[in-house]
């Protein structure tokens, strides 16, 4: 019988799959002036701010949202009067109704009702006119929460005294990578595209927009994101909107900007983000200063997992093997919740196992901000392996193996601290970046050696600016001798990531 072994990859510095993570886009091909991160209270966006004949703001939107991050108030306004919004009236069905009011803020009529899944997820969106249904939008996701497919009926001329009405269909699949990534939108409707995407090495990406035969047109726009991963311009063939000024702590942008190719500016939209305080919510945090703690430690946590896993006689009997991803709360008691596969490993009942296993833990230690207990999110990625055994065949072999996963992770001097304050004390801004006021996130990855020793440094992503990565790369070269990683109580050669920061004070 096949020997089934279990692995769980270690949380690299700060979590790992959290701490790197780009700045969330919904859609990457379009972004949302709409979509904002984190516990906002108000979004005000406001356009034509600096229009082509340098003319006053012209209109601006407002969205009010509650604690749970739903939009409830969304008001229009036009030089500066109000004209018209709509109130969002939620149950606790999964379901909410939307009024539109006038001027002065009476309520005129119902314009749509939408119906959430269990997950808070829009899947259907009714809208009417006069009170007749006209149209309808429906969303369909994956068992990882992705969204494959959207379709938009509407009802043309609908309403008694227009002579004639058709329906117009139109849809949407999306396709995505084994990386979980967005490759392909197809659209189906009037007008028929795809849109296929291109992800560079560093993290940027192009999106060719190939039209129907009847078309025959092909254009392309290429994404840039900015040393912290946050989408900085899309360029095409057209214009070029470059999404500049400051991005605030939560990862939102401030101002965007279209551009045309003689650089005239076409239009821009600035937001004002207000948040609420953390005394009115209890924000969910994706890192914190101390990081929640499984009792005992990682290697308990390692030694937990591979005591009450059991494998699914499916898979075993398969030899199937891979890698799921699960995310879950750590809330201030210390209970895990909302547990839920991100990224699955591509077999239903293995994905299922490790959601049990996780939900079945004991309490951990919450995490820690500035002295106060808070909710963290948290990512375990869990392997499945089949035999050969990596660990066995490595204890047989020259130790050659470079690992990324081992049992007991290599640990700086004093642990995760001590190389945060060596980083603080060690890293000398370089004058020129200084002077110029530049700031970024080198993130270097290297092996540290079965004594302990650094070596193998280099940059897998750029700050952009050759000061700052070469000031990385000789802080880490001058750290002092880690303690080595482990495997069954042997030191062995792994590779690690950390990003260093520079940022002006």
């Amino acid at each position: 019988m096949r020997k089934t072994t279990l692995l769980l990859l270690s949380i690299l510095f700060f979590g790992s799959v959290n701490s790197f993570a780009q700045v969330d886009q919904p859609d990457p091909i379009t972004p949302s002036s709409e979509n904002v991160l984190g516990p906002v209270k108000q979004l005000k966006v406001i356009y034509n701010s600096e229009n082509v004949s340098g003319g006053p703001e012209k209109a601006w939107t407002i969205g009010q949202y509650d604690i749970q991050g739903r939009l409830v108030n969304h008001e229009n306004y036009s030089e500066g009067k109000l004209t018209g919004g709509v109130i969002y009236q939620y149950t606790d069905s999964n379901y909410c109704r939307v009024y539109a009011y006038d001027t002065n803020k009476r309520i005129k009529r119902q314009t749509a009702k939408i119906i959430f899944d269990t997950n808070g997820r829009k899947i259907k969106e009714l809208f009417y006119e006069d009170s007749i249904l006209n149209s309808t939008e429906s969303i369909v996701y994956d068992s990882l929460g992705r969204k494959v497919r959207s379709v938009m009926i509407e009802n043309i001329g609908v309403r008694q005294f227009e002579e004639s009405s058709y329906r117009v269909e139109s849809s949407y699949t999306y396709q995505y990578d084994t990386n979980g990534r967005l490759i392909s939108v197809r659209h189906k409707g009037v007008l028929n595209y795809d849109d296929y995407i291109t992800y560079m090495p560093n993290g940027d990406y192009k999106v060719t927009r190939k039209y129907d035969a009847a078309s025959v047109k092909t254009e392309t726009s290429s994404y840039t994101y900015n040393s912290s991963g946050q989408l900085e311009k899309i360029v095409n063939q057209k214009r070029e909107q470059t999404l500049l000024s400051e991005y605030d702590y939560y990862g939102n942008w401030c101002m965007k900007k279209h551009e045309i190719c003689n650089k005239t500016i076409e239009l821009t939209t600035k937001r004002e983000i207000d948040y609420y305080s953390p005394k009115e919510t209890d924000s969910i945090y994706l890192s914190a200063e101390q990081q929640p703690e499984f009792p005992g430690g990682q290697k308990a946590m390692f030694q937990y997992i591979a005591d009450h896993v059991i494998c699914p006689i499916s898979a075993r009997e398969n030899g199937f093997q891979g890698r799921a991803y699960c995310q879950f709360i750590v809330n201030k008691s210390g209970d895990l919740s909302d547990i839920a596969v991100v990224k699955s490993c591509g077999n239903k009942d293995l994905d299922q196992e490790a959601i049990r296993v996780i939900g079945a833990m004991p309490k951990w230690t919450p995490g820690h901000n500035a002295g106060e207990i808070v909710r963290v999110k948290y990512t375990i990625p869990v392997s499945y392996k089949i035999e050969p055994d990596p660990i066995s065949v490595a204890e047989n072999e020259e130790d050659t193996t470079i690992y990324t996963v081992v049992e007991r992770m290599p640990e700086f001097p004093g642990g995760q601290q001590a190389l945060f304050k060596f980083l603080s004390n060690h890293v000398k801004y370089p004058k020129d970046a200084q002077r110029e006021g530049i700031e970024g996130r080198v993130i270097c990855q290297f092996v540290v050696n079965t004594d302990g020793k650094i070596v193998n440094i280099e940059v897998i992503r750029s700050s952009g600016n050759i000061s700052l990565d070469a000031e990385a790369v000789r802080v880490i070269e001058s750290m002092p001798r880690w303690i080595p990683g482990i495997i069954k109580d042997e030191p062995v050669r792994v590779k690690y990531t950390v990003p260093v920061n520079f940022k002006l004070r």
